[in-house]
């Protein structure tokens, strides 16, 4: 065998490793979300298929909140403030989009701590 079949056979082991993989996560089979990953696009992600699948805790919740109220209580995620939780729910379906930029922008902006609180599930 000659180098250079060596290379192509070693290039394409690797296309359709990673082919292969994608395919078992896409259908199902295997789940990644375990594997260290940016917790921003777990954050984005989670948003989209709740939007895509109408289940969005978020836009699902209740309606306009008093502009009196400082904090609200989210079940599972404890009290936010109630001017950023309403300043998502007004994004509609850009919110999954806001989430991710304020993250990539600056981890700790009130927006993406939410966004991670509401969005990601802890794993024990």
């Amino acid at each position: 065998m000659t180098k250079a079949n060596a290379i192509l056979m070693f290039i394409l082991f690797l296309l359709f490793t990673i082919l292969g993989i994608s395919y078992l996560q896409y259908s199902g089979y295997i789940n990644l979300r375990f594997l260290p990953q940016n917790s921003t696009y777990i954050a984005y992600d989670e948003c989209t298929k709740q939007m895509n699948e109408s289940n969005c805790s978020v836009m699902n919740s209740t309606p306009d909140i008093n502009p009196a109220i400082k904090d609200i209580f989210i079940a599972g995620v404890g009290p936010v403030d109630a001017k950023i939780y309403t300043k998502l729910k007004n994004e509609g379906p850009k919110m999954c989009q806001t989430i991710k930029e304020n993250c990539l922008q600056s981890e700790k902006s009130d927006i993406c701590l939410i966004g991670k609180a509401i969005y990601i599930t802890p794993s024990f």
